[in-house]
């Protein structure tokens, strides 16, 4: 049984570790900070899994290798998908048909999944929407004929 165990933690953690490293390579920037706190979770139970795997005379240099990755992937792939769409709603505030792309973008630490969420649902909304972008269009066109 002892044996059974020190395969099983640093496996276990290795599988975590890799989840951790997927999960903060594709989920973060959709789900911002909640999948960035997911990897960084993985990593962190990876990393003590082949700790413990390893205190015990196992081999759980490859879990911990797997979530020190994980877990320095989850912060760095946060912090970008936070600054990423600050800048967006930071952008957008500034123009004229961007006052509702930065409603929308005004939770950045929600990644993808935040935009979809703020988006306008109304018709009426939209179609504001729509006449400050043809307006803004038909500025810069008007500019760029002088």
């Amino acid at each position: 049984m002892e044996n059974k165990m020190k395969v099983g933690h640093p496996v276990l953690g290795i599988v975590l570790g890799i989840f951790g490293v997927l999960i903060a390579l594709f989920l973060t920037f959709l789900t911002g900070a909640i999948g960035g706190c997911v990897a960084l979770l993985l990593g962190v139970l990876a990393f003590a899994l082949g700790l413990s795997a390893k205190k015990k005379g196992g081999k759980g240099v490859g879990a911990m290798i797997f979530g020190v990755i994980a877990a320095v992937m989850a912060i760095v792939m946060t912090v970008s998908s936070i600054g990423i769409f600050t800048t967006i709603r930071n952008e957008a505030e500034k123009t004229k048909p961007g006052s509702l792309i930065a409603k929308s973008a005004s939770n950045p630490y929600l990644g993808v999944v935040g935009l979809i969420i703020n988006m306008p649902k109304d018709e009426a909304s939209i179609e504001e929407l729509m006449n400050e972008i043809n307006e803004f269009q038909a500025t810069a066109t008007a500019e760029a004929a002088k």
